[in-house]
């Protein structure tokens, strides 16, 4: 090799350990690729250790240097309180103006409530369970206010976050290939079996106690409650008694998941990028509560107004999502395969949300 071509040939391979350095050193500080076109993320808020939550009355997390987006969900992650509520606000900064800041939930011991639609004359405004951007604008910066009202204290709150996305660049990804993967001795229950009169609406509340209690053995507790009591009482303490009157309000599901899990586990909303990131979560050994919408394989109807299932494996031989749905008659019918193209088309029209759980180390 002449001494021209082993130069360039050095200099090909140092570009490309530089390049690779300075990727990990972005993944590494938490910021994403430049050309990665992830169409969500996720930022969250511990309140300071040294923060002294007992004498003050809010507590307000800015950040100003999100990647462009155009919708946001927040949800916490607090303890409920024993007396009186907390109240949430949240707010965007879109085109370098902060939108007025609106109340979207309030929690407290035996009531949560979510409040209707923001005023659509701003830029951005709230949707019950989220906040949406004007067409044709994005925002860059979002607060989310915490104020402790009728004698609650702020020490019950352990983590905020906020899940940013931008659907235009929403891709559904159809290939997939990773080692099986299956979680077991994970109970199964037909929604339609609970003696309440509004169980055919129990879908959000049902995966998510299956999550919880799944957790709970994980953690070496156990369960103090029938598996159907306990969905029942779970989801009467989720009902949303503001706007929306329903026991599938997203952030009420997460935070009373987090109440029952007595801190040990974060729980939040998320839309998660792909089922790779899906399958990070079984990999740690943790089932999703997933959204899914219209047709689905495993499903018995087409779901038009949504519907969640319990994600709990993965079969690389058949190429099948192992999954619990509970709009099924029977408990043991409850237990399904999916083919994966089926599962992400139904899972892409709700845009990839998930509910999704961290073991606190």
């Amino acid at each position: 090799m002449s001494q021209k071509k082993h130069l360039i040939l050095c200099f090909k391979n140092f570009a490309w350990a530089s390049k690779s350095l300075f990727l990990s050193l972005l993944i590494t500080l938490g910021a994403a690729p430049l050309n990665s076109h992830q169409f969500s993320k996720t930022y969250i808020y511990h309140p300071h250790k040294n923060h002294n939550k007992n004498h003050t009355k809010t507590l307000l997390w800015e950040c100003t240097k999100c990647d462009p987006f155009t919708e946001c969900i927040f949800s916490w992650n607090a303890r409920r309180p024993l007396v009186g509520q907390l109240s949430f606000k949240g707010s965007l900064l879109v085109d370098g103006t902060w939108s007025p800041l609106q109340k979207f939930a309030t929690w407290a011991l035996d009531e949560q409530r979510s409040f209707g639609f923001g005023k659509k004359k701003s830029k951005a405004y709230a949707q019950y369970v989220r906040f949406d951007v004007q067409k044709k604008h994005k925002a860059t910066g979002l607060k989310f206010e915490v104020c402790a009202e009728d004698g609650a204290q702020l020490n019950c709150v352990n983590q905020l976050c906020a899940a940013t996305s931008t659907d235009a660049l929403f891709r559904k990804k159809n290939h997939f290939n990773k080692s099986s993967i299956l979680l077991r001795d994970i109970e199964l229950q037909s929604q339609h079996l609970l003696k309440h009169h509004r169980c055919p609406a129990f879908c959000s509340p049902t995966a998510t106690m299956l999550l919880v209690r799944y957790l709970k053995r994980t953690l070496g507790k156990k369960n103090d409650i029938a598996l159907d009591q306990g969905v029942v009482r779970f989801a009467e303490k989720v009902y949303d008694n503001g706007a929306l009157h329903i026991y599938g309000n997203w952030l009420f599901n997460v935070a009373q998941a987090y109440h029952e899990l007595d801190g040990k586990v974060n729980v939040r909303v998320e839309r998660l990028n792909s089922f790779k990131d899906l399958y990070h979560y079984l990999h740690k050994g943790i089932p999703v509560p997933v959204s899914v919408r219209g047709e689905i394989a495993s499903g018995t109807k087409p779901y038009t107004k949504g519907h969640f299932v319990l994600v709990i494996g993965w079969d690389n031989t058949t190429k099948e999502v192992v999954l619990i749905d509970s709009d099924h008659k029977k408990n043991e019918d409850t237990l399904r395969r999916c083919p994966l193209d089926s599962f992400l088309t139904a899972w892409a029209r709700s845009r990839n949300l998930a509910y999704v759980a961290m073991i606190k180390s």
